[in-house]
């Protein structure tokens, strides 16, 4: 269990042992995600760990908001997922196997891939995009995050993401030699979620509102470092999630520490924090530089690397355009 899960428990005492169950089914749901070479385990994994999700939201039951946020994240995501699952039909009907190994055998197939597999790679990459908040399928996350309970918006924000980002990497991977034009899609939804997820973030007064926006910005980035495919992706990748997972530790652990203090975590109360806790503010401005890109700073030379990844494929204007 990570340090953070158990900082603030903010839950009833009697929640405690569902909450720890939860988390460890929404690692497990992850693990196998990440791992899974076969649509039908991949569906498994990604409900295991989206119920996980619904009901760690909703456990503030004596919170109206909490509660409201877990119903309509539950029924969105019932929507992708059936989506997600309809696609996963198309391509067993293409390819009559629900293998990875199969799908790449039928995108060489010219009549099996536009029939079928082609719509059904479509649907399965919506119901993906839902997971990853990527634009335009967002809704559900502002909401859920500020429902949440702040370990939980933690999680949502950081581990989750990367486990669907690990997953859209190898769709797109196994793919693209066959369907050329499928980065290209990826690539004008990066820039698309990208622009929108910093865009409002200027505008949330609440924390966990702007750091829900500024998830949906860094899914961004990371599908545009993904698309390219130079010797560097996959280590732009890796580098960049290692370094966004720690920062979004380092500001969500600000966040609990002032809810154990006792303040409400809203922008206004972070106003003097130096005066406060002159580390707690050095800390806290230290990750929010780095998420933001300022050099020399670790997000920086991510950043740097997921654009140079992209600019060594056919879609350096995409780069070009998001600088």
């Amino acid at each position: 269990m990570p340090f953070w899960a158990g900082r603030c428990v903010p839950f009833h005492p009697e929640q405690k042992t569902e909450y720890y169950f939860l988390f460890f089914a929404a690692g497990l749901g992850m693990m196998l995600l990440t791992s899974a070479f076969n649509f039908l385990v991949l569906y498994v994994a990604m409900e295991l760990l989206s119920y996980s999700l619904y009901t760690l939201v909703g456990m503030r039951r004596q919170r109206t908001e909490s509660i409201e946020s877990s119903v309509k994240y539950l029924i969105i995501g019932a929507a992708a997922s059936a989506i997600g699952l309809f696609g996963v039909s198309y391509i067993y009907g293409a390819t009559g196997s629900l293998n990875f190994g199969a799908m790449t055998a039928g995108l060489a197939n010219t009549t099996a891939h536009t029939a079928l597999l082609l719509p059904g790679l479509v649907l399965v990459l919506s119901s993906f995009l839902f997971k990853l908040a990527a634009f335009p399928f967002h809704a559900w996350a502002p909401d859920a995050y500020e429902g949440a309970a702040s370990p939980v918006a933690m999680f949502l924000a950081s581990v989750s993401k990367l486990a669907g980002i690990a997953v859209l990497f190898r769709l797109v991977y196994l793919v693209k030699p066959y369907l050329p034009e499928f980065e290209i899609v990826v690539g004008l939804l990066a820039l698309a979620t990208m622009t929108f997820g910093n865009l409002v973030a200027f505008r949330q007064t609440s924390v966990k509102r702007l750091f829900a926006y500024s998830s949906i910005a860094q899914a961004g980035y990371l599908m545009l470092g993904m698309i390219g495919f130079g010797e560097s992706a996959p280590e732009a990748v890796v580098f960049y999630s290692v370094i966004y997972l720690l920062m979004n530790l380092v500001v969500f652990s600000v966040v609990l520490e002032l809810e154990r203090m006792g303040e409400d975590p809203s922008l206004t109360n972070f106003q003097g924090l130096y005066k406060r806790n002159a580390l707690m503010a050095l800390a806290l401005l230290v990750a929010l530089f780095s998420l933001a890109g300022v050099p020399p700073l670790a997000g920086f030379f991510g950043k740097w690397l997921l654009f140079s990844s992209a600019a060594q494929g056919d879609i350096s204007g995409l780069s070009l355009l998001r600088f």
